[in-house]
């Protein structure tokens, strides 16, 4: 499930202008509406390539406009900037995202509850809808996976430099007698021919 690379660019320009990570943008977009694209809508109401809910666009459009792809991506960076100060923020950020911050705090509640802690995304978890703990590594695999480090190149074993090819008598090859008679030609494997 990918999204058309047009649709791609659209969340990565918004992303970019709303100063939020365009990879984290796109892999929550492709797990929201895949290859539907802003056509996508949900049996509980929420629409485009970012899925958003009606109520959360009827707030998000008093600041960025009615585009739903630039709504879903500034909620998206919201949601995120709540919860920066976490260890496991970006997964605290989606559980929002998907579940609602209102979901995602009586979660929270209740872990506190249970002498757990709330900041801590291990002992929340749990408490969050199956639909979100299945949404949250699906959305993480989504993210562009990052190349491997370059690692210098190990050093060539350098062979010894071979003489160049030698044509000459074999009485004279090196300064010492030899018993063969004829022209010798060393070869680049520096074998005599």
């Amino acid at each position: 499930m990918s999204l058309d690379p047009v649709h791609e660019q659209k969340l990565r320009s918004h992303a970019v202008e709303l100063g939020v990570d365009p990879d984290f943008a796109v892999a929550v977009g492709t797990q929201e509406s895949g290859s539907l694209g802003p056509s996508a809508r949900s049996a509980k109401g929420a629409r485009g390539l970012m899925q958003v809910m009606p109520a959360t666009s009827k707030e998000m459009a008093k600041k960025y406009g009615r585009d739903l792809a630039r709504q879903g991506v500034a909620y998206l960076g919201e949601m995120e900037k709540k919860f920066s100060g976490l260890v496991d923020g970006r997964k605290f950020a989606l559980a929002a995202y998907n579940a609602g911050p209102t979901t995602l705090a009586k979660a929270q509640a209740r872990a506190k509850k249970r002498g757990l802690s709330p900041g801590k995304f291990s002992d929340v978890e749990r408490f969050l809808p199956k639909e979100t703990r299945n949404y949250i590594p699906l959305v993480l695999g989504n993210l562009v996976k990052p190349m491997k480090p370059i690692t210098p190149a190990k050093k060539p074993v350098l062979k010894p430099a071979l003489p160049p090819p030698i044509i000459g008598y074999p009485e004279t090859l090196y300064g010492f007698p030899s018993r063969v008679r004829g022209p010798l030609i060393r070869t680049s494997s520096g074998s005599l021919l």
